[in-house]
């Protein structure tokens, strides 16, 4: 893909034990592409979470906490994908033409952006496809602890199943995304869900154009 390419990277990678090859997956990757890499929340945004309902927080609150805990994890992976650089203002990504990864560090452009919705059904994946549709994005793929869509929650059904295909409609169903995603995905943007745990997926689907996980459509 010659593109620019947005890369979510799900929190919950974060904490577990393949952030590393990931990390140097997507610092070699960046030798032949253009990448925006946006930070989940992760365990940040989870303390936030329990903030707002232990303390009543109101949603913009909780909104500018949660930016702030993608800002916090935004900082690691920039520290830990070498070559990396940290961009803050997502149209100087848009602007440039050339190959590298760039880590979005949003807060201060997010939290005066009134086109986002202040309230827990926006996530991370939201804003990645939101800032898709700012810098143009050829593709963005979201990076998850999981194959991909999954016909149901495995932590409840044992049986479960990969979705090779979905629609952006069908997408509100299951909870692999936020409700809002299919909103903010741009249309000319392709989506790929896909598993970070296995890198070298992401190096098929950006050579390639495919690999195991779940095309949205």
């Amino acid at each position: 893909m010659k593109g620019k390419i947005v890369l979510k990277v799900g929190g919950s990678l974060v904490s577990g034990d393949n952030l590393l090859p990931l990390c140097h997956t997507i610092s070699s990757l960046g030798k032949r592409h253009s990448l925006l890499v946006v930070p989940g929340g992760g365990q940040y945004a989870d303390l936030v979470r329990m903030h707002y309902r232990k303390y009543c927080l109101s949603e913009s609150t909780s909104h500018l906490m949660a930016i702030l805990a993608m800002e916090q994890q935004a900082y690691l992976l920039a520290n830990l994908i070498p070559g990396s650089r940290m961009v803050h203002n997502p149209r100087a990504f848009a602007a440039g033409n050339t190959r590298g990864v760039f880590v979005w560090a949003g807060f201060s452009y997010l939290a005066h952006c009134d086109k986002l919705a202040a309230s827990w059904e926006v996530t991370s994946d939201s804003m990645a496809a939101f800032v898709s549709c700012v810098v143009g994005a050829e593709l963005l793929v979201l990076l998850k602890d999981q194959d991909g869509v999954l016909n149901a929650d495995p932590r409840f059904s044992p049986g479960t199943s990969l979705i090779p295909r979905v629609t952006r409609k069908e997408l509100s169903r299951y909870r692999c995304t936020d409700s809002q995603f299919a909103r903010y995905l741009p249309p000319n943007t392709s989506c790929w869900v896909i598993n970070g745990n296995q890198p070298q997926r992401l190096i098929q689907l950006l050579d390639q154009g495919k690999t195991l996980g779940t095309e949205v459509v």
